[in-house]
């Protein structure tokens, strides 16, 4: 990259993978498997953007994590677990680059509006912005433009934050079910 570019100014991490399992079905290779993509594969790739930037003195790293990392869905242990870990990953890297002018920081997304949304009934929809109070999903252009702003010199003062570009939904999250394996 450095190359054909000649310089990095800027790594957004948005990869992921979820997983389905409980806390009691979740086996150690599904578990490993969601860790090395979500939290190594972040890791990793910051580390050698980091290592191009530290010679101009100056970059931005932004890492896509989700509101689920603060608190608990059921049958999502592992990618909370993973997002969790961006979080604090991303607070050590941002202490750890500030002295070379690198910032990192953290985008929470959540009810993000995905191709398979296209496939919801009108009421489904209707019902899961219900749990939102904006009553409507975020776009993937929405957390772009969030990504941009972290990636720019319009942010040169933030550093190991957490931005959510949520729809209101990190502190309500979801309503507590105690029949959630029914629901």
């Amino acid at each position: 990259m450095k190359e054909h570019f000649g310089k990095l100014d800027a790594l957004i991490c948005n990869a992921t993978t979820t997983g389905r399992q409980t806390f009691l079905e979740i086996t150690p290779d599904e578990m490993s498997e969601i860790m090395n993509t979500n939290v190594n594969g972040y890791l990793f790739c910051a580390q050698e953007a980091a290592k191009m930037m530290i010679p101009q003195h100056k970059g931005s790293i932004v890492m896509i994590s989700s509101v689920q990392s603060k608190g608990a869905v059921p049958r999502m242990i592992a990618y909370a677990a993973s997002k969790a870990a961006i979080n604090s990953i991303s607070r050590s890297i941002a202490i750890e680059t500030a002295k070379y002018g690198i910032r990192c920081n953290v985008i929470l997304a959540g009810a993000i509006h995905v191709d398979k949304w296209d496939t919801f009934s009108p009421e489904l929809l209707a019902a899961k912005r219900k749990n939102w109070p904006l009553e409507r999903e975020s776009t993937p252009e929405e957390i772009a433009e969030a990504c941009m702003f972290l990636a720019s010199d319009r942010s040169a003062t933030v550093t190991g934050t957490e931005l959510a570009v949520d729809s209101g939904l990190l502190p309500c999250l979801l309503p507590y079910n105690k029949n959630w394996e029914e629901a």
